[in-house]
């Protein structure tokens, strides 16, 4: 058969090689010109049917044709350089086929023009995924080796890593445990390359709520804190250990003692009161090996001020009823996180009071009679909220009940940024409260600032701190 040329392909050299390929393959081949190109070879009921090749002016296809459309297997080249070879269904790509792009190669399953099934892709870096695809994207269950040599098996929503998984970093460091938007959250176990573990919750990357940090596996020789962690700093009631024996448990904030604990040193002296930046500040009571208790102010780690013995509240025993004992309380730490593990991702998202209403309507509804001025007046600036909330110290999970003034000026202090007090119709006033975690702090309610939304983490890799 004679070889022609076809006017609307740039690239003759590679169209006589194509036109080659096609006369091996057809004996019959004819031209047929296009609106959008140019067809040469098998024609059937005067449509393309059978093998042959369409070219455009900077692409092509060439392989089988079944009514006038790609059907079974060929390749397809794009305008870019980007090609298809494959099996075609319909016109387009279906069942088994690899894709070139500038970015990478795909080569796995496809339904209808749509990266589905398994397939494994390659990217310009060397970085590789293989795995389950759905709808264009890594969706189920999968692994993606990175570059840098580190790695993370486990499941995937929509190129994220979303789901139980384990990741390992190129530093050393170990993950396995749940992912949201390819960030650890949820309940895991972090294990740093020097021999450092944290088991607990996680919250878009960093430790956040209960969890148990361990400095060295060796139980004779080895540093602790079993507690509350906020934006993956110690803060909340905890017990901190260190290898020498000596014990803190109270209260932290910001990766410090800070507010009422107990320091035991290994030699028995004591101290019990108020921390302020990691040091002993404020009132409480110290008491040295072989010498009387002392009672009074500090700053500083020193007494600046002595006086008569006065009560000193027991130490919180909240961490310590809770406190880890090696793996075996790591075990239950799991078992409990996974009960509650929805009820948590709620709470951590916002908390919100479920009434507040003025203590005047409340007595004129319970007594069923009109409030003379007396009465008003009494109520005029007090309110009772009503609010859920998640006792993590035992208590029952019910409606706690908080009556408030908003004339006095903690309550007034309590509303910048996070109450607004809207004036309706009647007298009455709602109070709207968000992000905010009411929380029992012996036997009063104390406020906390809980809005994480406009937190933002720099690192996805928790980090260390020792006090």
């Amino acid at each position: 058969m004679q070889q022609q040329s076809i006017s609307d392909f740039d690239n003759l050299e590679q169209e006589h090689q194509l036109i080659d390929q096609v006369n091996q393959k057809s004996k019959s081949a004819k031209f047929k010109q296009y609106k959008q190109g140019q067809y040469y070879g098998d024609i059937q009921n005067n449509v393309r049917h059978g093998y042959g090749l369409m070219t455009y002016q900077v692409r092509y296809y060439i392989g089988f044709w079944k009514n006038d459309k790609k059907q079974g297997f060929g390749k397809e080249v794009l305008d870019k350089g980007d090609s298809y070879e494959g099996q075609f269904d319909e016109g387009k790509p279906h069942g088994e086929g690899t894709l070139e792009t500038e970015n990478g190669i795909y080569s796995g399953q496809w339904v209808q023009g749509i990266k589905q099934g398994y397939g494994k892709w390659r990217g310009k870096n060397n970085e590789i995924y293989a795995g389950e695809w759905k709808f264009n994207k890594a969706n189920g269950y999968g692994r993606y080796d990175y570059q840098d040599g580190g790695w993370y098996e486990g499941e995937f929503k929509n190129y994220l890593k979303y789901g139980k998984g384990k990741e390992s970093y190129a530093n050393g460091d170990f993950y396995d445990g749940d992912f949201i938007n390819d960030k650890p959250d949820g309940f895991g176990v972090y294990r740093w390359s020097d021999g450092s573990s944290y088991h607990g919750t996680f919250c878009s990357g960093v430790r956040h709520g209960k969890g148990y940090w361990l400095k060295n596996e060796d139980s004779q020789n080895y540093e602790s804190y079993d507690g509350q962690y906020v934006n993956d700093l110690k803060q909340g009631c905890g017990v901190y250990r260190w290898s020498s024996g000596n014990v803190y448990e109270g209260e932290f904030f910001n990766d410090h003692r800070h507010g009422f604990g107990e320091m035991r040193w290994a030699d028995g002296s004591y101290y019990k009161g108020q921390f302020h930046n990691g040091q002993m500040c404020g009132e409480g009571e110290l008491k040295r090996n072989n010498k009387p208790i002392i009672h009074g102010y500090f700053d500083n780690n020193k007494l600046v001020k002595e006086q008569n013995q006065k009560s000193i509240p027991n130490t919180i025993n909240q961490s310590q009823n809770n406190s880890f004992d090696g793996k075996r309380n790591y075990y239950s730490l799991q078992q409990s996180f996974n009960q509650n593990q929805n009820a948590q991702r709620h709470q951590k998202s916002h908390f919100k009071s479920e009434s507040i209403e003025p203590i005047s309507k409340q007595t004129k509804r319970n007594c069923n009679t009109s409030l003379d001025d007396n009465q008003i007046q009494q109520h005029q600036n007090k309110f009772k909220i009503s609010i859920d909330f998640d006792d993590h110290q035992g208590f029952s999970t019910q409606q706690k009940f908080k009556t408030i003034s908003t004339t006095n000026r903690p309550f007034q202090a309590q509303q910048e940024g996070l109450l607004q007090v809207t004036n309706r119709a009647q007298s009455t006033k709602k109070v709207i409260i968000e992000s905010v975690k009411f929380k029992r702090s012996q036997n009063s309610f104390r406020l906390q600032s809980l809005n994480q939304s406009t937190r933002q983490t720099q690192n996805s890799l928790p980090k260390q701190s020792i006090n």
